[in-house]
């Protein structure tokens, strides 16, 4: 049965639209996900942008080469954001030009992209030059700061100390920095979460989360019993996001300073943490802390415990 426009559009106007919502679609959606880009709404033709990279098929390459032409920035930044999952085809032209954007976000969105793609694809050699054009010269710091550990891998040199503390220092989420350093860092990381400046020690554990979830535990539960208040509370934050995590977050709903038992309360309640309904009823009634007894009391009437 052929896809209408009307099938695409309903997938398109998903709130998220999803890989297997798209991957049942299939290549015959192709035309009308381009001809959508030219939506008078900016949200439907952002989505169809997305959607079309969720395609296995080269088609869909030239569906984002177009999106990357649009005159709408939130259109390329979706093209930028989901090209990495089209790896299995020659993916040049869209990412040159969108290496280039005129908007950073677009630029930045499109580095995180050639991330992705180092081990997994070959990239193209001149989508290296303007890697390593970008590492140097781009104008905002943290897109050099994203793209100076991605232009390293791609030239298969090993990265330093020096340059992953450069990048961590950027405004660049853990998110970012984990497809920029890929497994790379991990040692790195490893002694910078461990290390004195709190700040990067912080981004150290949160990215090595991402990158290595299993290597992180030991270095999360040194950092649960570090002085520094800051640090244990990002210890309970980051135990949410890896195995083994419940170990971590227990102790920590104990500790003397409140913005920590906050931080391992909702924690543990992302965790499941079995028992924590009698916790909670507990901290309602003996919490010196205003916010750690409203964590609390949201929890036991069953709302979304907010961060």
């Amino acid at each position: 049965m052929p896809v209408t426009r009307e099938d695409v559009l309903q997938v398109v106007r998903l709130i998220e639209p999803n890989v297997e919502a798209a991957v049942r679609l299939g290549p015959e959606a192709l035309p009308h996900l381009r001809a959508l880009l030219s939506d008078e709404d900016v949200s439907v033709a952002t989505r169809a942008a997305s959607v079309a990279t969720k395609i296995k098929d080269p088609a869909a390459v030239r569906v984002a080469g177009a999106a990357s032409r649009s005159p709408h920035p939130e259109v390329r930044l979706a093209a930028a954001a989901e090209l990495w999952r089209l790896a299995d085809f020659n993916l040049r032209t869209p990412l040159s030009r969108l290496l280039v954007d005129a908007d950073p976000a677009v630029r930045r969105r499109a580095i995180v992209s050639v991330g992705r793609l180092v081990g997994a694809a070959e990239v193209p050699a001149p989508v290296v030059e303007l890697v390593q054009a970008m590492a140097a010269r781009d104008p905002l710091p943290a897109n050099r700061a994203i793209a100076a550990p991605i232009a390293a891998r791609l030239r298969n040199r090993r990265l330093t100390a020096r340059a992953v503390r450069i990048a961590l220092s950027a405004r660049a989420t853990p998110e970012e920095m984990a497809q920029a350093f890929g497994r790379d860092a991990k040692q790195h990381l490893v002694t910078i979460a461990r290390g004195p400046n709190a700040t990067l020690a912080e981004r150290a554990l949160r990215t090595l989360a991402l990158t290595a979830p299993r290597q992180t535990v030991p270095v999360l539960e040194d950092v649960a019993t570090d002085r520094r208040p800051r640090l244990r509370a990002a210890a309970a934050a980051t135990a949410a996001r890896v195995p083994g995590g419940r170990a971590i977050v227990g102790p920590l709903l104990e500790d003397e300073d409140a913005t920590v038992r906050g931080s391992a309360f909702v924690a543990a309640a992302r965790l499941r943490l079995p028992g924590l309904r009698d916790v909670a009823a507990r901290l309602v009634e003996t919490d010196p802390d205003e916010r750690v007894r409203r964590l609390a009391e949201e929890y036991l009437r069953g709302s979304e415990i907010q961060s």
